[in-house]
């Protein structure tokens, strides 16, 4: 019987936003003027700042990590936007990847599967604090554990994230499923590991594709997870 249920974040659990569009909504919602040859030199200068120095660090990841990482990623964009006032880009950056919004059915299937005793984990490539993002959305006590890119080092599908995630977890890959939208990312970059997927489908973009359900309440309407009794 499978104990230890994997889920992506972004596209699963919640709404999917890229990078790029959760810049575009900082300086909008800062009132900052640009157009957009500005707006891609800028965004281009944030990001390559993340994939340079995204894992440059030793130890534990921990907020002063995330903090360099971000804050500095901001100052050179807001070199390219001739900003003198930084504090309020770091605020609204704070702010603003902090908001997700949740699929309609994530927190009763997220409560449900954690009452009939699944251990729930996160395997993520997201660039944001997710354990800050749990908490903003009360659902960090249902995750026992949460694996980032940063932490492991490496992105899905690659095979480190994962290996990772199941020490984390105390998993095996033959007691755990992972459930995810992105059907390289995480179908098949669990598959590799040994570990069963769930396709979440939810635009029908691969009806080829076995399992896969349309949202989370497939997970039951489906059959695919069997109902366990908390120890």
């Amino acid at each position: 019987m499978k104990e230890t249920l994997f889920f992506d974040y972004d596209g699963t659990l919640v709404e999917l936003w890229s990078l790029k569009d959760r810049f575009k909504m900082v300086l909008d919602s800062l009132y900052i003027k640009y157009n957009e040859a500005t707006f891609e030199a800028a965004y281009r200068d944030f990001e390559e700042y993340l994939k340079i120095n995204k894992y440059n660090f030793d130890g534990e990841l921990n907020l002063e990590v995330y903090n360099n990482l971000w804050y500095g990623a901001a100052d050179k964009a807001a070199e390219r936007l001739s900003l003198d006032e930084k504090g309020r880009l770091y605020k609204k950056l704070d702010e603003i990847a902090s908001s997700d919004k949740p699929f309609p059915e994530t927190r009763e299937v997220i409560e449900s599967l954690h009452d009939k005793g699944y251990n729930l984990s996160i395997i993520t490539n997201n660039f944001w604090d997710i354990g800050k993002k749990l908490d903003n959305l009360k659902l960090s006590p249902y995750f026992d554990s949460v694996v980032s890119h940063f932490e492991a080092k490496a992105m899905k599908p690659d095979k480190k994230i994962f290996e990772l995630a199941l020490t984390k977890a105390k998993a095996r890959p033959d007691d755990s499923i992972m459930i995810g939208d992105s059907l390289e990312d995480d179908f098949y970059g669990a598959m590799l590991m040994g570990i069963e997927a769930i396709l979440v489908d939810r635009k029908d973009e691969n009806p080829s594709i076995n399992p896969r359900i349309k949202d989370l309440r497939g997970l039951f309407n489906d059959g695919l997870i069997i109902p366990r009794i908390r120890a």
